[in-house]
């Protein structure tokens, strides 16, 4: 559940996030609110992905999905239960339905580039 502590941990791991984008050139994410960028890039048998966006909060939430899916295999990431890990997160109740929405619309493109790389 998020609760307090939860979102100043996911406003320290937006902050963090931020560093690391700042000189790359991301591919941007249809369907968010706010605008969300994600970095493929294969490695070995690997995908690892860097994103960043404008809104503070969905850094964070960017944070919580690369930590789901990156340094998998394309096999890997199209097998993650997502929704379960959202749901034992709390995430689900405590996002706007367009957070809730660009979660969504995350998840999907990186299962996409999980087919293309």
């Amino acid at each position: 559940m998020i609760g307090k502590t939860n979102t100043v941990t996911l406003l320290i791991w937006a902050t963090d996030w931020s560093r690391w984008m700042s000189s790359l050139k991301p591919r941007n994410v249809r369907g968010c609110q706010s605008q969300v960028w994600l970095l493929p890039s294969r490695q070995g048998d690997k995908i690892h992905f860097r994103g960043d966006s404008d809104a503070v909060i969905v850094k964070g939430l960017i944070a919580i999905v690369l930590m789901i899916y990156s340094d998998k295999s394309p096999s890997e990431i199209k097998a993650v239960a997502v929704e379960d890990i959202f749901a034992k997160l709390g995430l689900g109740e405590h996002l706007s339905p367009s957070r809730r929405n660009g979660l969504i619309a995350m998840t999907e493109k990186i299962k996409y580039y999980a087919g293309i790389l």
